[in-house]
């Protein structure tokens, strides 16, 4: 049942949406350059030393966040750590 959708035949053109797909709108989608980077997130609060510890390495943040949490997202370019609303 779940592939019956895109194989029926539509009344106006008289095709399957997927072979329209598959045909002609296929061919216009731009590929990616590289393939989708997927970000990880974690808890991570912040050390009397001004580090967080994040996938085994330190990050250093300001001190006036010692002692709050963040959630911390990272690819494999950038670690970003947003504030947790209180």
């Amino acid at each position: 049942m779940s592939g019956l959708a895109g194989t029926r035949v539509m009344a106006p053109p008289a095709r399957s949406p997927r072979l329209v797909f598959e045909n002609q709108e296929q061919r216009a989608l731009p590929l990616a350059p590289e393939p989708f980077d997927r970000p990880t997130w974690a808890r991570c609060t912040v050390h009397l030393d001004h580090h967080i510890r994040f996938r085994r390495a330190l990050y250093s943040v300001p001190t006036r966040y010692i002692s709050q949490a963040f959630e911390v997202r990272g690819d494999s370019r950038l670690v970003h750590p947003y504030t947790i609303a209180t």
